[in-house]
């Protein structure tokens, strides 16, 4: 079920960023020039995802990445979902400690953007995978908000008029997000319905991690992370050779 999710990044996300010259190093499953290395500044340590995080300044200085399909090797997948849950924290917190640190390269000049060989493709591509992650965050916010209103509309005895007209596109969306995930499995990915289902279920799993550690870093709460120690070494995501 964890293979089926790793894989949906693996065949859609990665190649898409390839395509536009924004690829992400990953983990043990990359080839780094030693050149580009010490150029771009070496390994971050105050970074979960260094991995990540180094491909963006790799980029900024002008070197390019190239993602490969062919596998090269293997890794270890997390054996029960408590090393699956670290794992999710790390890959969560990591991109929101990026965005915070290189928000200033995203920006164009006018807006006190860094300067950078990024191009503009680059620049939303790293952007967005860091700022999706404050995004989450903040969204915590919304459940006790939404129970806040709804206790509000039962002691006011109000009720909210809905047309039932109004839930048709509502339906049709969602239901039209499911199929099309459904196709993108079937076709990039090549599992079945039911792998696709596990691939959703490992997600579900773990989504209240992810909702922690996106809140986490959006505060800027680096306690957080003592209670999701990093997977060790020898326990890496099955991944594509980069």
């Amino acid at each position: 079920m964890v293979h089926t999710g790793y894989m949906w990044a693996q065949g859609t996300e990665m190649v898409s960023r390839n395509e536009q010259d924004a690829g992400l190093t990953v983990g043990t499953m990359s080839m780094i020039r030693l050149e580009t290395l010490d150029v771009a500044g070496g390994w971050a340590g105050w970074c979960q995802t260094e991995d990540s995080e180094f491909a963006i300044r790799a980029h900024a200085v002008g070197y390019r990445s190239i993602f490969l399909r062919r596998q090269y090797g293997f890794g270890l997948i997390p054996e029960n979902l408590t090393e699956l849950k670290k794992q999710r924290f790390r890959w969560t917190y990591g991109p929101g400690q990026e965005f915070k640190a290189h928000a200033r390269l995203y920006l164009p000049g006018w807006l006190g953007g860094k300067p950078s060989k990024l191009t503009g493709r680059q620049r939303l591509r790293h952007g967005h995978y860091g700022f999706l992650v404050l995004v989450t965050g903040s969204t915590v916010l919304s459940l006790p908000a939404g129970v806040a209103l709804l206790v509000s509309m039962i002691v006011h005895h109000e009720a909210l008029p809905l047309s039932p007209v109004l839930l048709i596109p509502l339906v049709a969306v969602l239901l039209g997000r499911r199929i099309m995930r459904w196709l993108i499995f079937r076709t990039y990915v090549g599992t079945g319905l039911a792998e696709m289902m596990g691939g959703a279920i490992a997600l579900m799993a773990v989504k209240p991690t992810i909702s922690t550690a996106a809140f986490s870093v959006l505060l800027g709460k680096p306690r957080a992370l003592a209670a999701y120690e990093q997977v060790p070494d020898d326990v890496e995501p099955l991944a594509l050779g980069l």
